[in-house]
C-alpha cells in the first residue's frame, strides 16, 4: 500500500537518480538549505516537512517533463530512422564496394 507522504528512502532514491553520488550537495543548493540540515533532517525519522516535499516534487516534476520531451524526440527521430515516417522523402543509399 502507498502512502500519500515521502518517505526519506523515496526522497534519497529520487535524489540520487537525479543528481548521482554527489546528490546532497547539489539538493541542499536546490532546496536552498545547508548540506547539514538536510542530513539531520533526513536522519531524524521524523517525516519530511512540506517546505522541502514540495520544492523538492517540483524539481522532480520538472526532471521527468524534461525526460519526456527528451524520450519523444528520440523516439521520433528512431523511427524517421528506421523508416517508418509516413511521407518521408528520405531515399535509401546503398553504398558499392569497389572491387
Amino acid at each position: 500500500m502507498q502512502s500519500d507522504t515521502l518517505s526519506q528512502e523515496e526522497l534519497v532514491e529520487f535524489a540520487r537518480l537525479l543528481y548521482g553520488d554527489q546528490w546532497r550537495e547539489e539538493l541542499s543548493k536546490r532546496l536552498n538549505i545547508s548540506r547539514k540540515k538536510l542530513v539531520l533532517t533526513l536522519a531524524s525519522g521524523d517525516p519530511i516537512p512540506e517546505e522541502l516535499v514540495n520544492p523538492f516534487l517540483s524539481l522532480l516534476e520538472i526532471h521527468l517533463r524534461k525526460q519526456e520531451e527528451l524520450s519523444l524526440k528520440l523516439h521520433k527521430r528512431v523511427t524517421e530512422l528506421q523508416g517508418g515516417s509516413v511521407g518521408s522523402n528520405q531515399s535509401k543509399v546503398v553504398r558499392r564496394t569497389a572491387s
